[in-house]
């Protein structure tokens, strides 16, 4: 993490642990419903093609996740003047 200076400081291990905990209870809850709670309900849903379903709403999810970054950072320069993110232009 950097101050205001540009110089990077050390962040303590306990916010290290804090930040790794809520990390893993969102990666935990994400990956529950991937493999669990989507499917049941497809299954629910569209009894005959679930797993056609399922393909094309991990499609969907993953052209999302290609393609919304870029726009978003678009978005962002044109709507500040200036990247935040050390992307110059």
């Amino acid at each position: 993490m950097a101050n205001r200076d540009g110089a990077s400081q050390r962040i303590p291990a306990r916010q290290q642990i804090a930040l790794s905990a809520y990390w893993f209870s969102l990666n935990f809850q994400g990956a529950a419903l991937l493999t669990i709670v989507i499917p049941m309900a497809l299954d629910r849903l569209a009894y005959g093609s679930h797993t056609l379903v399922l393909a094309r709403l991990a499609v969907l999810g993953a052209v999302v996740a290609m393609v919304l970054p870029p726009i978003a950072l678009a978005v962002a320069v044109v709507s500040v003047g200036r990247c935040f993110c050390g992307v110059r232009e």
